[in-house]
């Protein structure tokens, strides 16, 4: 799955919410996050379609990123490097939406940087992420088709 252009947005837009569909979506959602937070990599790529795609697009005062993992391999690579960098997560929802196109999340996660992440170098401190992400739902495959994870600096 590439992603996510205008027209592809316009067909979604036109996707029914049914409570069934919301319930599939809402279920693998949590079964997804039940399964990072345990750090369990292939509980959490059963959630994910083979040719899933995951987005970071990271802003700072200087500049923008974006990094871009293809295919069950490349979520593997990119769970790996978020589970190095921060082997202890401390995750803060603030808001979450779903429907029929996936789920939207505002999370904060805070936790101790010990590697490299997202073009974020460790400290070896506690650090304070806000992230934005796109949970992009794949319907005919009843599992996520990836991420887009927008990363966004916190105020001091």
């Amino acid at each position: 799955m590439a992603t996510i252009q205008w027209t592809d947005v316009a067909q979604r837009l036109k996707w029914e919410a049914t409570p069934e569909g919301y319930d599939r979506i809402r279920t693998v959602w949590l079964k997804h996050c039940d399964t990072e937070l345990r750090q369990d990599m292939e509980g959490l790529l059963s959630t994910l379609t083979e040719d899933c795609v995951y987005t970071v697009l990271r802003t700072t005062a200087t500049g923008a990123t974006r990094q871009r993992w293809d295919g069950q391999e490349g979520a593997r690579a990119f769970y790996t490097a978020l589970f190095q960098a921060f082997p202890d997560q401390n995750w803060q929802p603030e808001a979450v939406v779903m429907g029929p196109q996936g789920v939207f999340s505002a999370v904060v996660l805070n936790a101790r940087q010990v590697a490299p992440w997202a073009g974020i170098a460790p400290t070896g401190q506690t650090v304070s992420i806000r992230m934005f992400v796109y949970f992009i739902w794949a319907p005919d495959k009843g599992k996520f088709g990836g991420e887009v994870v927008y990363i966004a600096p916190i105020a001091e």
